[in-house]
This record gives structure tokens, sequence and C-alpha cells, in this order.
């Protein structure tokens, strides 16, 4: 009895535990591909490497983490050079305690300093950037603030672009005033943690929306039932979204991979584990919680940014191209990325992926990877050669 309380552990993760659900996760990536920690200061960033070409910067949404774009590396990496990376506190970067930064601005300057940094250290000097989510939010931030490191930027399903509306509040009732004081972006996954052995199974149960999606990718990898299963349009049991002048407004937490509508739960969890749910746990159940913390700081309640983007992405770079990505029934409102269009000469295109949700990279990924061809197309023969005479010291 005691070597059993000696041994136990509440949190049922590891670092050597994550690092095999993270192989697990990219199991069906046929191209070859590199791994490393990248030594970035004090920290170090997890990045994955493949393909050859012009470089492309891939930056996932939040509690995400790079195994979430294993449908799309074998693609992408025939046409470009693809860095897949996970940003410091969260998947297998390293998780800083960063409690000494109170504002939007320190969080965002933290997470963007990062990413320059890193990109001094594998020797990218310009390069194509695409996010998802919170990873176009910061990406498009990067861009503002490093506009000569930035060739082309594709912002796929974007959070933070729109402002929210001076009198929103009065719009909202008043259990939902009162829910969104209590439910803040941290507290789904620091339940997931709370509830420790527990803590896998309950994203089998609850979040078997974000399993099916890898179906097609997984099929031997067991997921709840569908007809278990609601559709992400509000009715959810775990969802507050509601529509207030019939725009609708997002869950709480929703930036990555644990955003959006939640699925009704399921009775029963199967003996073998499901690979996704393995790796959002284990990516999801480290500590501190450093990216739940930052993205505390960048988000007011109920889904909308504290510096949102609309007029200030208005501030880019004249020369850069802008691609903005939306899923045909996502939760994100895609009306700035067409005021934008109308204003900016920059913003190439605004593509609408249909059948798609959020998660537009996985849900249309035939539709997400022309469209990524469309967006970067091969450039001129100078800067081509500029671009891929990089010394790459990764």
């Amino acid at each position: 009895m005691s070597s059993y309380w000696k041994n136990f552990r509440w949190i049922k993760s590891s670092p050597d535990e994550h690092e095999f659900a993270e192989k697990r996760m990219m199991e069906n990536i046929k191209v070859p591909y590199e791994q490393k920690m990248v030594k970035v200061g004090d920290h170090y960033i997890n990045t994955v490497k493949a393909g050859s070409g012009e470089p492309l910067v891939l930056i996932h949404g939040y509690g995400a983490a790079l195994g979430f774009w294993c449908a799309n590396i074998d693609f992408l990496s025939k046409h470009y050079t693809v860095y897949a990376i996970d940003l410091l506190g969260f998947g297998r970067s390293s998780r800083p305690d960063v409690k000494e930064l109170k504002t939007s601005d320190q969080a965002e300057e933290f997470w963007i300093n990062s990413i320059n940094e890193w990109s001094d250290v594998v020797g990218l000097q310009k390069f194509d950037l695409l996010g998802h989510s919170l990873g176009g939010y910061l990406s498009a931030c990067f861009t503002l603030k490093y506009p000569q490191r930035v060739n082309r930027l594709v912002l796929a399903d974007s959070w933070g672009i729109p402002e929210r509306p001076v009198d929103y509040d009065q719009h909202l009732p008043t259990s939902l005033k009162i829910l969104s004081k209590i439910i803040t972006p941290d507290v789904p996954l620091s339940i997931l943690r709370a509830l420790g052995p527990f803590g896998p199974d309950i994203i089998y149960k609850v979040r078997g929306d974000i399993l099916q999606k890898f179906e097609n990718i997984y099929p031997l990898d067991p997921v709840p039932p569908r007809k278990q299963q609601l559709v992400a349009n509000g009715t959810a049991a775990a969802t507050v979204a509601i529509d207030v002048d019939k725009k609708q407004v997002p869950p709480p937490a929703a930036a990555g991979a644990g955003e959006g509508s939640a699925a009704a739960p399921v009775t029963s969890t199967p003996a073998v584990v499901n690979r996704v749910a393995e790796y959002i746990y284990h990516s999801n159940a480290q500590s501190p919680a450093t990216g739940e913390y930052l993205f505390g700081l960048l988000s007011l309640p109920l889904g909308w940014a504290s510096n949102p983007l609309y007029d200030r992405i208005k501030k880019l770079h004249p020369d850069i191209d802008v691609t903005m990505l939306y899923g045909s029934n996502s939760w994100i409102d895609r009306e700035p990325g067409y005021k934008l269009k109308e204003e900016l000469s920059n913003i190439k295109d605004v593509v609408i992926l249909e059948k798609s949700g959020h998660h537009c990279y996985i849900d249309a990924v035939d539709q997400f990877h022309t469209s990524i061809l469309n967006a970067l197309p091969k450039v001129e023969k100078d800067i081509r050669r500029d671009l891929l005479n990089q010394k790459d010291q990764f």
C-alpha cells in the first residue's frame, strides 16, 4: 500500500507521456520531419520542420499544439519548408511563470517577442505566416511589430478581430452576466487538471466533436457515437453561445482546441485511448498554466479581445498580402473580414470554407490546402532566391 501512494499521481501526465502522445498524434505524417526543442533565451520552443521551399510558419490556437496540423504537414511540405511550433505555455514548449505580466499589452509582447527570438535562432529572417484562431491573432500582432520578417500572412478563422459593441452588456441577460464573471477562459482547462486521472475520460465524453474531426485520419481510434453528439450550434450542454443583435458570441474559452461548442456527454469511454483525446489531455495537463494565464490577459468575458485587431490591422505594411479564411459554420464573425477587404488593398481575399466549423484546417482539409496555395503562390524569382538562401540553423 505504501508503494502505491509513493507512486500515485493525481495528474496522470509527464513529459515522456506527452512526447509519446505527440508522436501518436503525428503518426499519419508520411514525409520525413525533424523535431527539436529550440532554446530561446531561458525557454524552449517545441518545433517541427518538414519539406522544402519557401519557409512557412504555422501557429496553433488556444489549448491546441503543433500536432493539430497533422492533416496538413504532408501536403504543405510539398510546397514549402514548414515550421510548426508550440507557443510558449502550450504543448511541449516551456511554461514559464509569467504572473509578473498584468496587461494585455504585456501578454501580447511576451508571445510575439518569443516568436521573433525563435526565428532568429532558427535562422529565418523572412517567412510566410499562417495562424489559426489565437494563433491568427498573434500572427497579425507579430506582423504589425515585425513587418520586415513577414512575407505574406494568412489568418485562418482568426480570433480577436471584431471590437466588442459599446452597449454589448446591455443586451445580455442577468444570468449570463453572472456566468461570464465565473467562467473565465482558464476554467475549462483548470477543471481538466483538477479532475486528475478522470481528465482523459472527460475529454472523450464532452469533446467528441473534436475527436470526430480526425476520424478520417485515424479511423481505428474510438470516437463517441455521432447520435450522442449535439450539433455545435449553441445547443450543447456546456455552451453559452447566444445571439446578440444577430451575431453569435463564442463560449468563454473559445480560441483553439478547447473552443466552440462542447458536445453532449456520452456514457462510457473505450479501453483503447483515442490519440486526439490523449494529446489534448497531455497538452493541457501541464503546469503552470502559462498559456491560459496569458490568454486571460488578452481576452474579455465571453471571448472578446481586450485589444481587438479590427483597427490595428489597418496599420499593416501595405506590401504584406493578407488572406483571411473562415469556416462557413464557424462562430467567428466574418463581417469584419469583408469590411477590411473593402478598405485595404493588401487584403487579397476573404475565403469561406464550406461545411467547415472553426477548425477549418481539419474540417475542410482540401479546401484549406487549395486556399493556402492560392494565398501563398510561388514568389518572384529574386525574392524566392533570398528566401531560400537564408541560413537555416534548425
